[in-house]
């Protein structure tokens, strides 16, 4: 990417305390459309409600046999609608979304087993994992 970093959404949607950031996404934030939807793997493209900022969600949970307590993971990133289409269109594949997280900040809300949910901004490429 070169020029000008892109600006992306609004103090509800991209605003600096994650908390709030995330019940916002919780009750305000439609989603449009799912791109994958497994039981432990579902990418979907949603808005803001109140800017209309586009977002890729990624969710990925993973089995625990032993404790019980399956371990889950999102990532909620912003898109420019370009992206958003590329998605919705297929010429940007959903495994390559992490990729467009070098140049943005993206919110990461992990609850591993056995310790409580954490939430946090994060900034750089993540990879896309399936769960299972």
């Amino acid at each position: 990417m070169t020029g000008t970093p892109e600006r992306f959404g609004c103090a509800a949607c991209y605003g600096d305390d994650e908390h709030a950031t995330w019940q916002h996404f919780r009750n305000n934030c439609p989603r449009d459309r799912n791109l994958v939807e497994d039981s432990h793997f579902i990418v979907g493209l949603l808005h803001c409600g109140q800017c209309d900022q586009r977002f890729v969600s990624v969710f990925t949970e993973f089995i625990d046999w032993t404790a019980g307590e399956d371990p889950q993971y999102t990532t909620i990133m912003p898109l420019t609608e370009s992206e958003a289409t590329a998605l919705l269109d297929g010429s940007l594949q959903v495994h390559a979304i992490g990729d467009l997280g070098a140049n943005r900040q993206h919110l990461h809300h992990d609850w591993p087993s056995g310790t409580p949910p954490q939430l946090s901004w994060g900034r750089g490429r993540f990879p896309i994992v399936e769960g299972r």
